[in-house]
């Protein structure tokens, strides 16, 4: 096992930590851990209706997305190579978040930051971004080079302050294939992202650490198994084949997300959401690796009543060993 043993009885009863290190070491929990990444609007919608109490405890999620609050992220200038990171003030303020949902026997994670192929783009543009690598190789390299330092620098911050899962990654997938070829993602962006990756396994070995890509993964996937990161999020089932993910790479990596929201919680109806996430569940979780959620953030155009069913569906059909049937 990758990842320190939490030793338990199958079937038995499991905090969320033991519940996520069973399933990060490929075994069954007591049931799919999960977490949903909701907009704001939802949040308060869900917080409402259950007056004022937390819509994560009510729903039993398993994770705790904590940031850390630097204003100086903001002021980044990429051309003047003035990369910020965040206090020490900052940082304890975070570890003392993460000391408590650890106490409370949850699992921490830092909130989303963008990995090195969208820090270029956002400090250029897509265009430039992908037409940089082909024009001019030895200056895109100079610069995805010092991006790749910085998140270096930042992320072992985060391993250092204590959280269990240090999320990153790149949107390196559309809808049908990646946005560059394999031969340039070696080139200019692999190596990148194993010394990232290194740096965050240096300052903290038991940290996990996942990797977000939208999209089409077949292709990115075994190069990133291949560098070490422990979980890939989102896993969007419009743009991938689930069941190709699981049977290819489910004893190698850990997934996160697969519910998806073009293709369900957008346009199915209510009957039709259930079943889709009740064959979700049971395609995904066998043998464990599986964090259930959502294949991304979902937005204010999605009903809370749905918001609901998606949690009601991972109560259902995430229970171990009976998956996909209803207790």
């Amino acid at each position: 096992m990758r990842f320190a043993p939490r030793f338990f009885v199958r079937g038995a009863f499991m905090d969320s930590r033991e519940r996520f290190y069973a399933a990060i070491n490929h075994r069954e929990p007591d049931r799919v851990p999960h977490i949903a990444l909701l907009y704001q609007q939802l949040v308060d919608g869900l917080n409402a209706e259950l007056e004022g109490a937390d819509y994560r405890d009510h729903y039993g999620e398993d994770i705790r997305l904590i940031g850390v609050d630097y204003p100086e992220y903001q002021t980044i200038k990429f051309k003047d190579n003035i990369f910020p990171l965040p206090s020490k003030k900052a940082l304890e303020k975070a570890r003392c978040e993460i000391d408590s949902v650890k106490e409370r026997g949850l699992v921490s994670c830092n909130t989303y930051i963008p990995g090195i192929f969208e820090h270029f783009k956002a400090f250029t543009d897509d265009e430039f971004a992908l037409y940089h690598m082909m024009a001019e190789p030895k200056e895109a390299k100079v610069f995805i080079g010092r991006i790749a330092d910085w998140l270096c620098r930042l992320f072992e911050l985060y391993a250092k302050t204590g959280y269990d899962i240090c999320f990153n990654g790149d949107d390196i997938g559309t809808q049908n294939s990646t946005i560059m070829g394999m031969h340039s993602y070696r080139e200019f962006y692999k190596q990148n992202h194993k010394k990232l990756l290194d740096s965050i396994k240096s300052a903290n070995p038991e940290a996990v650490a996942a990797f977000h890509c939208c999209g089409h993964m077949h292709t990115i996937l075994p190069e990133w198994i291949e560098i070490g990161v422990d979980m890939v999020h989102s896993v969007q089932p419009e743009a991938n084949d689930l069941k190709y993910l699981k049977s290819e790479f489910g004893d190698k990596i850990a997934f996160w997300g697969a519910l998806g929201l073009q293709s369900e919680m957008y346009y199915l109806s209510i009957g039709q959401m259930d079943e889709a996430m009740r064959e979700c569940i049971n395609t995904m979780a066998p043998g464990g690796g599986f964090v259930a959620g959502t294949s991304n953030y979902v937005t204010g155009e999605v009903p809370l009543e749905k918001i609901k069913l998606m949690y009601e569906a991972i109560k259902k059909y995430g229970i171990y060993p009976s998956l996909g049937t209803t207790r």
